[in-house]
C-alpha cells in the first residue's frame, strides 16, 4: 500500500512540474536526453522554482539548469540555490560544460538572510568552475538583484531581446539594463531575438569550447586546409572592416562573435582554422584608425583570458595606429585599462600567432604584435607599415634637416614620409631585424595560420601560477 500511495504522490508532483522550464530544456538538448536531478528537493515549493539536471548536445554531456518563473517568478530561496551550486559543482568535478537559463526576480524575502546566503553559495560554486569548464548562460527574462552578480561570474551571458539585468531591485525598473544596453556595456556577449536564436547561440558557443581545461578544442568542418584567401590582395593597402578578413580565414566561413555592441573597433570572434579552435582579437582599422580605447583594451583582455583558460590559440590580426591619445582619457585612468590588454597577452599560455595587415604602430606594435610578450610566430602582409611611429611623425624626430629643407612643405612633406616608410617601415625590414617571422602575400594568410597552429598543437603551458591583473 505504501509503494502505490507514494508512487501516485510523485505523479502527482510531476504533473505540477514546470510546462514552461520542461520546453525550454526539450528545445535546447538533443531528444529524449534530459535526466532530471533533485527532482523534489525541498517541500514548500516542488522544484524550488528551478529545474536541473543533465543531457546531451550535439553528442555533448551536458548539466543544465533552468529557471522555473512559473513559480514565485523564480525567486531564489535556500533550496533553490543548492540545487544550483550542486550541478555547477558536478559539472566541474566531472569536466562537464554547465548551461543555464536565467529568470528570476530576485531572492524570496521570506527566507530573509539564508536566501542571500544561497547567493554566496552559488557564486562560490560559479567561481571555482571558472576556467575549469565552460559555463554559459542565457537570460530569459530577469536576472536582478544578486541573480545578476552571479550570471556575470559565467563565462559567456546571452540575453535575450527583452531581457532585463541589474543588480538593482526589480521595483527600480528605470535602473533595469536591456538587452540593447547590455551589449553596449559589454555586459552581455551576444544577444538574441527569443528563445530559439539564444539556443542557437549556446551551442554556436559552446561548439568550439572543450568540454574541460584538459581536453582539446576542435571542430568538424568540410573546409580545404590549403584554400587561398585571394580577395586579400585586394584588400592590401586599403582601409577595411576587419570583417572581411575573419570571414576568409574562418573555417566555412563561419563564427561566433562575442560583444559585437561593445567597443567595435576591437573584434572578438570564436572561430575554428583547420579544425582547431581558435579566439581571434582584431582591431578594426575602418573605425578611428584601428586605436586602442580603453574598452577595447578591456574587452580583448576579457577575451584573451577566455582563450587561455580553455587552451583556445589566440590568432591576432592587428591593424592599428596605437593607443587612443586623448586627455580625457588619461584622466580616467588609461593606463590602468592600457595595462589589461599587455598583461593579459603576456601572461596567456596558449599559442599566439599574429598577423600584421595593414598597419602596426607605436605602442599598438607592442600590444598586439610583440615577440616579447610571447608571440609565437607574427606574419604581415607584404606592404604593411611597421614602426614605433607613423612616418610623418618619425620624420619630425629623426630627419627635421630634410624638412627645413623643402621648398614647399606642405606639398613635399607627404611624398618624403612616404618615401621614409618604405624604406624603413616595410614588413621587410621587420623581418631583417627579426620583429617579425616573415612577410607574406596576403592571400596564403590561411596557409601560414594553419600550418603555425599545426607546429604549436603540443605548446605546453607554463607552470601554472597566481596572478594579479590589473583590473
Amino acid at each position: 500500500m505504501r509503494f502505490s500511495d507514494e508512487l501516485a504522490k510523485i505523479k502527482d508532483l510531476h504533473s505540477h512540474s514546470a510546462v514552461n522550464a520542461h520546453a525550454r530544456i526539450r528545445d535546447l538538448l538533443d531528444p529524449d536526453s534530459f535526466v532530471e536531478t533533485d527532482t523534489f528537493l525541498g517541500t514548500d515549493t516542488p522544484g524550488e522554482g528551478v529545474i536541473t539536471g543533465f543531457g546531451v548536445i550535439d553528442g555533448r554531456a551536458v548539466f543544465v539548469y533552468v529557471h522555473d518563473f512559473e513559480l514565485l517568478c523564480g525567486a531564489l530561496g535556500e533550496k533553490q540555490a543548492e540545487k544550483i551550486a550542486k550541478t555547477i559543482e558536478k559539472a566541474a568535478s566531472t569536466g562537464t560544460p554547465i548551461l543555464g537559463i536565467i529568470n528570476s526576480n530576485g531572492a524570496r524575502i521570506a527566507e530573509g538572510i539564508q536566501a542571500v546566503a544561497g547567493y554566496g553559495r552559488m557564486i562560490k560554486a560559479a567561481v571555482a568552475a571558472s576556467g575549469q569548464v565552460p559555463h554559459i548562460l542565457t537570460i530569459d527574462g530577469v536576472a536582478a538583484g544578486a541573480m545578476a552578480l552571479f550570471a556575470e561570474c559565467a563565462d559567456v551571458v546571452i540575453m535575450q531581446a527583452d531581457a532585463t539585468l541589474s543588480v538593482a531591485a526589480p521595483s527600480v525598473v528605470r535602473t533595469m539594463k536591456n538587452s540593447t544596453a547590455a551589449a553596449k556595456a559589454g555586459t552581455a556577449a551576444l544577444t538574441a531575438g527569443n528563445a530559439q536564436e539564444a539556443d542557437a547561440l549556446m551551442k554556436a558557443v559552446l561548439s568550439y569550447l572543450p568540454d574541460n581545461n584538459l581536453s582539446p578544442a576542435m571542430t568538424e568542418n568540410s573546409d580545404d586546409l590549403n584554400r587561398l584567401c585571394d580577395s586579400f590582395t585586394a584588400l592590401a593597402g586599403t582601409v577595411f572592416d576587419v570583417h572581411a578578413v575573419l570571414n576568409e580565414l574562418a573555417d566555412d566561413r563561419k563564427f561566433t562573435e562575442l560583444y559585437v555592441d561593445y567597443a567595435p573597433e576591437m573584434v572578438t570572434a570564436l572561430t575554428s582554422v583547420g579544425g582547431t579552435s581558435v579566439g581571434i582579437v582584431g582591431n578594426n582599422y575602418i573605425i578611428n584608425n584601428g586605436k586602442i580605447t580603453a574598452a577595447a583594451a578591456k574587452k580583448a583582455a576579457g577575451f584573451m583570458r577566455l582563450c587561455d583558460a580553455f587552451g583556445l590559440p589566440i590568432i591576432t590580426l592587428a591593424d592599428t595606429e596605437g593607443f587612443i591619445s586623448d586627455g580625457l582619457a588619461e584622466e580616467a585612468g588609461f593606463a590602468k585599462d592600457a595595462a589589461k590588454l599587455v598583461f593579459a597577452y603576456a601572461e596567456a599560455s596558449v599559442a599566439k600567432i599574429t598577423v600584421i595587415l595593414t598597419h602596426a604602430i607605436g605602442s599598438g606594435l607592442l600590444a598586439m604584435v610583440s615577440r616579447a610578450l610571447g608571440a609565437d610566430m607574427i606574419y604581415a602582409w607584404a606592404g604593411a607599415e611597421i614602426g614605433p611611429m607613423t612616418a610623418d611623425t618619425a620624420l619630425s624626430f629623426m630627419a627635421p634637416e630634410l624638412l627645413q629643407k623643402l621648398d614647399d612643405p606642405i606639398t613635399q612633406r607627404p611624398a618624403l614620409a612616404e618615401k621614409y616608410a618604405q624604406e624603413h617601415m616595410t614588413a621587410l625590414a621587420a623581418a631583417q631585424s627579426g620583429s617579425i617571422d616573415e612577410p607574406i602575400d596576403p592571400a596564403y594568410t590561411r596557409r601560414y595560420i594553419a600550418s603555425a597552429l599545426q607546429s604549436l598543437y603540443d605548446k605546453r603551458p607554463a607552470t601554472p601560477k597566481k596572478s594579479n591583473m590589473p583590473l
